[in-house]
């Protein structure tokens, strides 16, 4: 993975925390700059604006759940133990929030 690319993974990472607390529309590009520790600057070029940080925050958030769900599909016993283990994942992330 390039820098770029990693950049964006960790913005895209500390940003669903604070989609998921404040609520997007509540988050601020100032607000995402801070909390990402990133510049603005930086943010606009690898993003180009708020709507991007969402739009790659989302994509990388459904790409990191399908992750899941395919090594759940993988190590399950059957359907009954894959769903318990995917409201498992589901429990524990939104409990750490």
């Amino acid at each position: 993975m390039n820098e770029t690319a990693q950049v964006k993974k960790q913005v895209a990472s500390c940003c669903l925390g604070l989609f998921i607390k404040q609520g997007i529309r509540s988050v601020s590009i100032e607000d995402i700059v801070r909390a990402c520790n990133v510049s603005k600057k930086s943010l606009y070029n690898l993003f180009g604006n708020k709507e991007g940080v969402v739009r790659e925050t989302v994509e990388h958030d459904c790409a990191s759940h399908k992750e899941i769900f395919n090594e759940v599909a993988e190590r399950a016993e059957n359907a009954i133990d894959e769903m318990v283990q995917i409201h498992q994942y589901f429990s524990n992330r939104f409990m750490h929030l």
